[in-house]
């Protein structure tokens, strides 16, 4: 499966299009490094590209929905929608949250596809609540309490310990069922040949080469039921190329203006 440019590309219907795109994301991102609102801003588009993620796919979720739900506080069971909405923002904070240029990368990319719920190792180890310390009057035995303090302690370095065990061994891959994912769907060759496309837009202008990324993974589907990724995967090449160093940019949002009809057209979507 390969994935192909036109040749050669339109580079008059395109010139002024990427000019005007590559210098609004400059003043954007410029902008946004010294604002003192900036932290709000990025969580806010954070919920609202996930919630354009799934409208991009034809399925509704309200952001105030994803704003409970991130919370703990669900007005009532979450849909599919919704849960398939928080794992694009958990992802997509995870990849903010890394180094530019992680998630296109081999190790990222492996990473993102074995993680289907987006929770990658944000989930908490739970710490051991502290042993009682038995007394009366709360003045106990102080060889009680220093056993008990060092009870204490043996439990937090036997965390620690296994916490380390784990992060050295990611474990067993989770299988996939098959009633839900194509065994044959080949997503080792999938994933060669989008990477293959990414590579062969070095040369090209930085906003150019995250269009032909999101379009390649839209044509190409790499990872099954993950059409969303494209759209962060785009975002972190902004971010390693150097054109959005402050910020993840919000481009599901923006992919909600861009007209069905022209959907189908390569210049027009591309411009």
């Amino acid at each position: 499966m390969v994935y192909r440019l036109p040749e050669p590309l339109p580079w008059d219907a395109l010139a002024a299009p990427l000019a005007a795109a590559e210098d609004a994301l400059a003043r954007l991102d410029q902008l946004l490094a010294t604002s003192p609102i900036r932290h709000g801003w990025c969580t806010r588009t954070d919920f609202a590209d996930g919630c354009a993620s799934l409208a991009l796919q034809g399925d509704l979720v309200l952001l105030e929905d994803l704003v409970l739900h991130d919370a703990g506080r669900d007005r009532h069971a979450p849909s599919q929608e919704l849960t398939r909405a928080h794992a694009v923002l958990r992802t997509r904070r995870r990849i903010a949250a890394a180094e530019p240029g992680w998630a296109i990368s081999p190790t990222g990319l492996a990473a993102l596809s074995e993680d289907p719920d987006g929770t990658g190792d944000q989930d908490a180890v739970p710490v051991p609540a502290t042993p009682p310390i038995d007394g009366a009057d709360g003045e106990g035995d102080l060889a009680d309490v220093d056993d008990a303090f060092s009870a204490a302690l043996a439990d937090i370095d036997a965390l620690i310990a296994r916490s380390r065990r784990l992060l050295a061994d990611a474990g067993p891959v989770r299988e996939k069922s098959p009633l839900v994912y194509d065994p044959a769907w080949g997503a080792t060759d999938r994933l060669a040949a989008w990477r293959h496309a990414v590579a062969d837009t070095r040369i090209l202008p930085p906003v150019l080469a995250a269009t032909i990324a999101y379009d390649a993974w839209a044509d190409l589907e790499p990872l099954q039921h993950r059409a969303w990724l494209g759209s962060l995967l785009a975002a972190d090449l902004l971010r390693a190329r150097d054109k959005a160093r402050h910020h993840l940019p919000v481009l599901a949002s923006a992919l909600r203006r861009v007209p069905r009809s022209y959907a189908g057209e390569w210049v027009t979507r591309f411009g």
